[in-house]
């Protein structure tokens, strides 16, 4: 949960954590929470030559938007979540290092995820989750074995598709114990690579996949 000091599941944002509290929280209401968070990065760099490290900041600001709403009806409740669970984020230096060359790199899989859950009983409930990622990642960097700048860039809409499913039990108010499972992400985008001194142009695809996750509550 963020690195907070314990792990909950009973607002909106269970669509991702652990669906099946959707159906235990205290509210019947629409539930609806969004967030953004901002991003500076820095780069120390330390030469054995040199007395002092040298410190660059990326000229990248970058922010990562997200966003769950749900509805809890009897048994049963509904949510949806867009966020952002892997990347969402990169560098951006105009002289790394000083060498005159840029270094960028950017990468992100925005989710967007239905979810469902279940009341088993009072204080048990069942959920699942499906997931439909979008992707992106660019890349820019001096590469010696080419002597040129070369960039790149890959999109895609549907670039990889997972699911999850959550047991929750609830048997006091303060405490709830739960387990999540998540399936691996395959992931899959098409895109370009340049190489600006030679002027030549490729077509390139990227591959790669996130594994299984569990998570207890």
């Amino acid at each position: 949960m963020g690195h907070a000091l314990r792990g909950l599941a009973d607002d909106a944002s269970a669509v991702y954590y652990n669906p099946a509290g959707l159906v235990l929280n205290n509210t019947r209401n629409w539930d609806g929470e969004g967030y953004v968070y901002f991003n500076f990065v820095r780069f120390r760099y330390e030469d054995h030559l040199q007395p002092d490290p040298t410190t660059y900041k990326t000229n990248l600001f970058y922010y990562v938007p997200g966003f769950f709403f749900s509805k809890r009806f009897e048994r049963i409740a509904l949510g949806f979540g867009s966020y952002v669970p892997y990347g969402g984020g990169g560098v951006d230096y105009e002289d790394f290092q000083g060498s005159g060359s840029r270094f960028k790199c950017l990468a992100g899989l925005s989710a967007f995820s239905p979810a469902v859950a279940f009341k088993l009983a009072d204080h048990l409930a069942l959920g699942g989750g499906f997931s439909l990622y979008y992707g992106q990642m660019e890349g820019e960097m001096f590469d010696p074995i080419y002597a040129s700048v070369v960039t790149s860039k890959y999109r895609r809409i549907v670039a990889g598709y997972g699911g999850h499913v959550s047991l929750l039990a609830k048997p006091l108010e303060g405490l709830s114990l739960g387990f999540t499972a998540r399936s691996r992400v395959p992931v899959k985008m098409e895109g370009d690579v340049e190489v600006q001194q030679t002027g030549i142009q490729l077509d390139s695809e990227v591959e790669f996949t996130l594994p299984y996750a569990l998570i207890s509550i």
